[in-house]
């Protein structure tokens, strides 16, 4: 910053909707508080980090007050995510078979393809425009299971979701997020219940890329992800998301037997 403070008219810092303080209530907006950080000097991002992005926010308003673009970005995805959060979908129900799927089905799930917010970013600084934005989509809301329903109708068609209870999962030490990448167990964890972000109506740039129809929006993803982008190499530490093979085997088998049905699973 104090390099850039007088060399550059703007700056533009891709944040995130983790800086956001109580992540109970639905419907955050760019006004609602972030998180402090209480140690100045704690630079543990696992520890910290929502509270160190919101202090990364405050120092690029501080060396550019009316310059700045801060992107509080949801979960992008795309050519060359590492994380696999996503496309863990797009390459397990392409598999075909039975798909375990979570419930609650109604839960809604927000993610944006990383070439949208790219895009948006570029015009913001042609602009140029200032501001914070929550950045991810789609508009309208899009539930998990349609966000489901749209990918596997983008594959193929050929898998069958079987919606396992909320309750259940957690009971078998099923990871929220990571192993079934978007959901939020949002009936046990209450503090899930904010990851569904506002978007300011007063804001044409903005909209212009967190509006994007959720139909086309997810199709679109599925579409790309199935018809050969690279994968891209995981960093060194990030885990790759979703059930393993052995693992979903044994939790539809498990689900069966709650429900009274014969299993005769085993995961492609």
């Amino acid at each position: 910053m104090d390099v850039l403070a007088d060399a550059v008219d703007q700056y533009v810092f891709v944040s995130s909707c983790s800086v956001y303080a109580d992540t109970s209530r639905p419907g955050l907006d760019e006004s609602a508080p972030v998180i402090p950080l209480e140690d100045p000097i704690d630079e543990s991002v696992e520890r910290n980090y929502g509270a160190l992005k919101g202090r990364c926010e405050e120092v690029v308003q501080e060396a550019f007050p009316g310059g700045s673009v801060v992107v509080r970005a949801g979960l992008i995805v795309g050519p060359h995510d590492p994380t696999n959060r996503f496309t863990y979908w797009v390459t397990r129900l392409a598999r075909g078979g039975r798909v375990l799927a979570p419930e609650p089905q109604t839960q809604s799930v927000q993610l944006i393809d990383v070439r949208d917010p790219s895009v948006w970013i570029v015009r913001m600084i042609e602009a140029p425009e200032a501001g914070v934005y929550n950045a991810t989509g789609p508009y309208p809301p899009l539930s998990m299971r349609e966000m489901l329903e749209q990918i596997n109708d983008a594959v193929g068609g050929g898998a069958e979701l079987v919606w396992a209870d909320e309750a259940f999962l957690l009971d078998r030490g099923v990871s929220p997020w990571s192993e079934l990448p978007l959901w939020l167990a949002p009936q046990t964890n209450p503090e899930s219940r904010g990851s569904r972000l506002t978007f300011p109506e007063h804001s044409p740039p903005a909209s212009a890329f967190v509006r994007f129809e959720s139909r086309r929006g997810t199709r679109l993803i599925g579409s790309r992800c199935r018809t050969g982008e690279p994968a891209a190499r995981l960093p060194s530490g990030v885990a790759n998301a979703g059930l393993s093979p052995a693992k979903e085997t044994e939790l539809l088998s498990g689900w069966d037997e709650v429900r009274g049905r014969d299993s005769d699973v085993s995961v492609p």
